[in-house]
């Protein structure tokens, strides 16, 4: 695991308990942004997914469509400029 998400995980692991169950989600994702805000690359917290529900459910809703949208823009193409 990377020492990013081995931070997040840690930082996570010290708050959750006291997150009502009905809000983590939501500060899951939050707490992810804010970490992204400071410069850490989604592709270097991936290995936060097999940590926590909470953080792969937020990590899914944060980056799982930029991957979407980047298959969906090489769709269709046929590499030729014509």
């Amino acid at each position: 695991m990377k020492q990013e998400s081995m931070m997040i995980v840690e930082l996570w692991d010290l708050v959750r308990d006291s997150i009502p169950a009905s809000q983590r989600l939501d500060v899951a994702i939050s707490f992810l942004k804010t970490f992204e805000e400071y410069g850490f690359d989604s592709k270097d917290m991936q290995d936060i997914t097999d940590e926590d529900l909470y953080l792969k459910r937020a990590y899914d809703d944060l980056y799982h469509e930029d991957d979407e949208e980047e298959e969906d823009d090489d769709y269709g193409y046929d590499g030729d400029d014509d």
